[in-house]
């Protein structure tokens, strides 16, 4: 099973060679590493969870349960993922065909003439544990991931995606609890009323924590269009490991963005995202729903564009070490605190 990494703490980074803190490899936490019908009954999937490559299928005897283990071949090193799963569910490597079973343990090497195979279990392939709710996919231990209540709200409308950004997944978590670069960073921003005139926050649960902002919206948005509002409520929360909860509210309009991001190889990440809403929809007509989906798709991949654009800027092992954090930077803090929780 994997178990929980971590780099150095800030102040020894500080001293040593600066290296953020971060969340690793938990038993207490789980990622999420894809969406559901990404993983199929007879194709292999590669996943990465950090710089761990992970092959998953889902079994051939029961179909709703999704097995997770190494995708490195023990043999030669040949990537699991390449080939294929027989009839009675074992998954087997494109290089030289040896067998592995939904348990990760090896059992043979192919001989059909002979009518038999070379069976040992000796060797282990390290598995996951793997959780499917919600539509996605998790790898890891701990609770339960958490879903906004509106993901089972029938007044509520969702539209989902994803996208790979080039980016560490504590740095992209933190810029979706950033409130303060959305006037400078996003064209629905308004830089004459950038600054929320009240904060206001608290935990949620053990691992989350909800911060409460009042916001002028800039003209021309969907609150001030469609919603009539002259303010907006918005609610900004996390859960550990890497969920974001951004409720806005203008009026009887209600639209929540959902997001829970995995890191994979490297510096990047894959970010998981859903939108609910409470408009646009309409019970005579329910083409209104189709076009509310495709606005707001529109509207969700330009804003992600927008953010790819300035996380590609940022000085990743830098930006902590100035200290300079403000009272609008509440849900940011508390997210760095709640992590450094879990470094020893």
């Amino acid at each position: 099973m994997m178990r929980i990494g971590v780099i150095a703490s800030m102040m020894i980074g500080w001293v040593m060679g600066y290296e953020r803190p971060m969340l690793r490899h938990s038993g207490e936490f789980r990622f999420p590493v894809a969406r559901s019908d990404m993983v199929s009954l007879r194709k292999p999937r590669l996943v990465h969870l950090f710089d761990d490559p992970l092959v998953m299928y889902r079994s051939v005897s029961n179909s709703s349960r999704i097995i997770a283990h190494s995708d490195i071949c023990p043999h030669m090193g040949a990537a699991l993922h390449k080939g294929w799963l027989d009839s009675e569910g074992i998954l087997h490597c494109p290089y030289h065909g040896f067998g592995f079973d939904d348990k990760g343990a090896f059992c043979g090497v192919p001989n059909p003439i002979a009518g038999s195979n070379k069976r040992s279990n000796r060797i282990i392939l390290p598995t996951s544990e793997v959780m499917e709710t919600g539509g996605h996919v998790f790898v890891g231990g701990g609770a339960a991931p958490f879903f906004p209540p509106e993901h089972t709200d029938p007044e509520f409308r969702v539209i989902n995606g994803f996208r790979t950004l080039d980016q560490y997944q504590d740095i992209v978590t933190e810029n979706l609890l950033d409130m303060l670069h959305i006037s400078y960073v996003h064209s629905f921003g308004s830089r004459l009323t950038p600054v929320p005139f009240d904060v206001s926050g608290g935990p949620v649960g053990d691992n989350g924590w909800r911060t409460k902002f009042l916001y002028m919206p800039s003209k021309g948005t969907i609150s001030t269009e469609f919603g009539g509002a002259t303010t907006v409520v918005v609610d900004n929360e996390f859960y550990l490991p890497s969920t974001t909860i951004t409720r806005v509210k203008a009026g009887k309009l209600i639209k929540t963005v959902h997001t829970m991001t995995c890191p994979t190889a490297g510096k990047s990440s894959i970010l998981f995202w859903q939108i609910y809403r409470n408009f646009w929809r309409d019970p005579f007509i329910p083409e209104m729903d189709v076009l509310g989906d495709a606005l707001l798709r529109f509207f969700m991949e330009k804003t992600i564009d927008e953010d790819a654009g300035i996380l590609s800027t940022i000085y990743e092992d830098d930006r902590m070490k100035g200290g300079l954090l403000t009272k609008y930077d509440m849900t940011i803090r508390k997210y760095r605190q709640m992590v450094n929780n879990f470094i020893s």
